[in-house]
């Protein structure tokens, strides 16, 4: 945060969990639940997507569209709750509803009709009854909540010229609640965002809040203080089972690796990026929460690094800094399949496969899981190449996967960054869009969700 003033974000996912899963009332939550996965939800619902329970709805395994992969969506129009649902209305369920997890918008928005059908209140109204305001949360508010809870001294008419002066002079303008200007871009330029655009995300990426309510939020949450029972907070802060019995390391967002006690909730909305995650461990009890005001930035990486800073082994224990490392969900050999079939999906041809552990073995000799996934795109890798043939040391590109000692899935991979320094290539712009593509590749192989 820094200085005098609060710079607040959406929080996305953060505000996502808290609407659904934070009941001062335990037994009001679960009368919701009750209505939810009855069949007076399912009523409702098109016949195509078949009879997802509010559970399933909570895991994201209804199979349901997301109705912001319409292409017909736009996040600068105002759409009602109904529309929303109208845009997916007619397509299929994607999967059959407790059978497999993919994060959609419309899980989240249904469960806030199911709020307001079970309470008789509105959702805005239900969220900062029942948690915003037993928290003391000042921070924290929907859009349509700026012209009474938000002190903003920016002129718009004025960007860059000078700007808040009113502090000097008026009490609520010295720390005053102000939201930030989030950012897209596109063709290599940033635009502003409407702060409107979040209403669109109807209780999944609705709700504004600052990194320090966001973690006294999180507190709230996971301990007793809106959520009473630990039954209760047991069904979101653990690996769900889906009605297959196809055990998943996530659950309304949040995402599990083998790190004992760590979680990790994270994503983007229009115009901002948000990441929290938890060790929980006795020995660890760290939260790191960020929030940047430019969508789509993965914040992963950043925020093991502030982990690591502060205890080295919540880390991977490498200590290069051209080696980037994220930890996986999966073990070793599913890592490795999810890592051939993203680049497969995307037409990046697998060249090798080298399996350390099995090579140490021949040699009688010790070695946990580690294998090295070995692809490229030709036409790029040549076009460095012909920059700097020397290059060709690190090309084509390689993902180590590997187990420590503690159990833990890493993904390493060199920073291309390093590439354009120690072969001298000029080609920056090319080696970016690679190190933002193998960013992708390694987040999507990692990751439960598809961010």
């Amino acid at each position: 945060m820094g200085g005098r003033r609060a710079l607040f974000l959406p929080a996305r996912r953060h505000g996502t969990l808290g609407r659904v899963r934070g009941c001062t009332n335990d037994a009001y939550g679960r009368r919701a639940f009750r209505f939810g996965s009855g069949r007076q939800v399912r009523r409702h619902l098109p016949a195509a997507w078949g009879k997802p329970t509010v559970f399933e709805l909570l895991q994201h395994a209804s199979g349901i569209p997301d109705y912001r992969a319409n292409p017909g969506f736009k996040d600068g129009q105002n759409y009602k709750p109904a529309e929303l649902v109208a845009l997916v209305a007619d397509k299929p369920a994607l999967f059959k509803a407790g059978t497999d997890v993919r994060m959609s918008a419309t899980d989240f928005l249904l469960l806030g009709l199911v709020i307001e059908r079970a309470s008789g209140m509105s959702f805005h109204d239900y969220v900062m009854r029942y948690q915003i305001e037993p928290l003391g949360l000042h921070a924290t508010m929907f859009a349509e909540d700026f012209p009474t809870k938000s002190f903003p001294d920016r002129d718009a008419r004025q960007a860059g010229a000078k700007q808040h002066s009113r502090f000097k002079m008026e009490v609520p303008f010295i720390n005053p609640v102000e939201p930030a200007v989030g950012y897209r871009e596109a063709e290599g330029k940033l635009g502003a965002i409407d702060a409107g655009a979040s209403r669109n995300l109807f209780a999944f990426g609705s709700l504004w809040s600052s990194a320090e309510d966001i973690s006294a939020w999180d507190i709230g949450l996971a301990g007793g203080v809106l959520v009473k029972r630990e039954e209760n907070r047991a069904l979101i802060y653990k690996p769900t089972k889906l009605a297959n019995g196809t055990v998943v390391p996530a659950m309304a967002g949040w995402e599990f690796t083998q790190h004992p006690g760590f979680m990790e909730i994270k994503g983007s909305s229009p115009g901002f990026s948000a990441y929290l995650s938890r060790f929980t461990a006795p020995a660890d009890l760290v939260c790191v929460t960020l929030l940047a005001n430019k969508e789509d930035l993965d914040l992963t990486d950043l925020a093991r690094d502030i982990a690591a800073s502060y205890k080295a082994d919540l880390g991977p224990g490498t200590i290069s800094d051209d080696l980037v490392s994220q930890e996986s969900k999966y073990p070793v050999d599913q890592t490795v399949s999810r890592l051939q079939a993203v680049l497969k999906a995307a037409g990046v041809p697998v060249f090798a496969v080298f399996d350390h552990g099995e090579n140490a073995q021949k040699v009688e000799m010790q070695l946990r899981p580690t294998k090295v996934v070995v692809f490229g795109n030709p036409k790029v890798g040549t076009k460095l190449m012909q920059d700097s043939q020397a290059a060709g040391l690190d090309l084509p590109l390689r993902v180590s996967i590997w187990q420590d000692g503690r159990g833990r899935v890493w993904l390493s991979r060199h920073s291309l960054e390093s590439l354009t320094r120690e072969y001298g290539i000029k080609d920056a712009a090319t080696v970016r869009a690679m190190e933002r593509m193998l960013q992708g590749v390694v987040s999507r192989t990692a990751n439960v969700y598809d961010y």
